[in-house]
């Protein structure tokens, strides 16, 4: 009961962990971090994907947070293609 959850864009996120929001999570206090990237921008069956997709900024996003806040445990929904795309370049991030 005492779990405090946040359900937003990571990209708010991050900024309010940086900017040292009170309401935002500090380092040492997260537990784990689960996310799940949009697969859309990595899909091989996307004849219009490319790299800059916005969407596909916000796995660069997720993995910014889980380096800000070092949680115990890290939860990322593996994409097929996305560690392919770009010669790795997501993967390599």
């Amino acid at each position: 009961p005492s779990t405090q959850l946040f359900n937003c864009n990571v990209m708010n996120l991050v900024e309010a962990v940086r900017s040292g929001h009170p309401c935002a999570p500090k380092i040492g206090e997260v537990d784990i971090i689960c996310g799940g990237p949009p697969c859309q921008g990595f899909s091989s069956l996307n004849n219009y994907r490319k790299l800059e997709d916005s969407k596909n900024m916000l796995v660069v996003a997720f993995l910014e947070l889980v380096k800000l806040l070092q949680p115990s445990y890290v939860i990322i929904e593996n994409v097929p293609n996305m560690f392919a795309m770009a010669g790795g370049l997501v993967g390599r991030e």
